[in-house]
């Protein structure tokens, strides 16, 4: 390398400097690779964006779970709830842990805020109210139930149709 700088100088993508520089600069590395993938995909085609749903294994569920969590730091909380109903649907994430299911599942349901009622929202809680049943069918975990029973009251007061339930 020239100029006196390390190899570390070099053009390294984000993905590969957030290994050896420590949980700091791997935040920040994933911010900026956020926030430039968020900033070229509302360039291209804001009317089309989407967030990558892999739960193939822990890893790629973890990664995907830091995307939706960004996205909705960065004021896409429609294109996070999206991400969420996805990510509920998906069959890789229907055959992960049950614990690790549930983890994924909490940072919805159990939000401190609720969101503003929007066709994004509502299939996000549809779809999570779906897996925990699923879920409770099988582990029979009683904060599946608790969950449930969130679902169900945030979906009767953003949709207070019952049918759709």
């Amino acid at each position: 390398m020239t100029g006196g700088g390390s190899p570390n100088d070099a053009a390294v993508p984000p993905e590969a400097a957030q290994f050896p520089s420590g949980a700091l600069s791997r935040t920040r590395a994933h911010r900026q690779s956020l926030s430039g993938i968020a900033a070229a995909a509302a360039a291209s085609a804001p009317m089309h964006q989407t967030i990558e749903i892999d739960a193939t294994n822990r890893q790629a569920l973890a990664a995907t779970v830091k995307r939706i969590i960004g996205a909705a730091r960065e004021g896409s909380t429609q294109l996070a709830f999206q991400a969420y109903a996805a990510l509920f649907e998906d069959d890789q994430f229907a055959v992960q842990r049950p614990q690790d299911q549930r983890q994924v599942l909490k940072l919805l349901v159990m939000a401190k805020t609720m969101p503003p009622p929007s066709y994004p929202v509502i299939q996000a809680y549809r779809s999570a109210l779906a897996r925990l049943h699923a879920l409770a069918a099988v582990t029979n975990d009683p904060l599946d139930q608790e969950m449930i029973g969130v679902c169900e009251r945030v979906l009767s007061s953003l949709d207070p149709d019952p049918r759709s339930l």
